[in-house]
């Protein structure tokens, strides 16, 4: 049996496993303190939660109060962004679960074995400071401290590698340039180091296990949509919607038509661009 169609069978048993750690976007913690963005938003792992369209809306007003004109983000586009980052971060943990365990510690080990194991610590110390979780930004414990625990059964070093690698297309994601200061990777100190780690990762997954409807090197898997609508985030959520919702629960579908609802909407009081063209359809049809 390939390993799409065991996704498609354990799928289901495997959604509560990955809700005991939330994952939205992160925001740089210089970036908090600019736009004074409430601690509550936050979750143990420091990133922001917005749970519905009003809390994405106060996010926006305070973004905007600081920018120009031309500069300023709607909620639909921080909306999307999100809702992307926690789609990437729910097939991430199917793909460890369910296709590749343990994938995390052997891309560590692998950075180890191919860079000098001070430098991997100092990225991922770097990363932490960058984008603190709630008890190290409220100083309740050293970042060190972080770095050694767990979290539901899971590293830390691991659950910010995986924050690491999806920070990594996020940046990538030129349709949110609007947004990327509040997740810009030029924060790192080590910039070569962080270009390294990312190349490393690249081929490490190359020769891992595939992952998706078209049996794909998770890298090229996750940077598909990216690249195939470099423009436009609503037209990602399309692309999604239609590529992969045989790998995503009905829930995620439908934040997917909610977002393009909230675009629309914005399109029709004249902010942003054309209006999604998604047509709704669910599994079975």
């Amino acid at each position: 049996m390939s390993n799409f169609n065991i996704i498609k069978i354990r799928q289901i048993d495997q959604i509560s496993t990955f809700s005991k750690i939330k994952f939205e976007f992160h925001i740089a913690n210089k970036i908090r303190r600019k736009y004074e963005i409430e601690d509550e938003l936050f979750t143990i792992t420091g990133n922001v939660v917005l749970a519905n369209f009003y809390e994405t809306r106060k996010l926006a007003l305070k973004i905007n109060s600081q920018r120009e004109e031309n500069n300023k983000v709607t909620a639909g586009e921080i909306n999307a962004v999100g809702l992307l980052d926690e789609i990437y971060h729910f097939l991430f943990d199917q793909y460890q679960l369910q296709v590749n365990p343990g994938v995390f510690k052997k891309a560590i080990n692998h950075l180890n074995t191919n860079l000098k194991e001070i430098e991997i610590d100092a990225l991922l110390k770097d990363f932490v400071q960058i984008f603190p979780p709630i008890s190290v930004y409220r100083n309740e414990i050293t970042i060190d401290q972080y770095l050694e625990g767990s979290t539901e059964n899971k590293t830390n070093k691991e659950i910010v590698l995986e924050e690491f690698i999806l920070l990594h297309f996020a940046n990538l994601n030129t349709a949110a340039n609007r947004i990327k200061e509040l997740y810009n990777d030029e924060y790192f100190i080590n910039q070569d180091g962080y270009s390294e780690a990312i190349k490393l990762l690249d081929t490490f997954f190359q020769n891992e296990e595939k992952f998706g409807p078209e049996n794909q090197d998770i890298f090229t898997f996750f940077k598909t949509p990216i690249l195939k609508e470099p423009y436009d985030l609503g037209k990602q959520l399309d692309f999604i919607f239609e590529k992969w919702k045989i790998i995503l629960t009905d829930e995620f579908l439908k934040r997917i038509l909610r977002s393009q609802d909230l675009f629309k909407e914005e399109y029709k009081l004249g902010f942003g661009g054309a209006p999604p063209t998604v047509v709704p359809k669910y599994k079975g049809q």
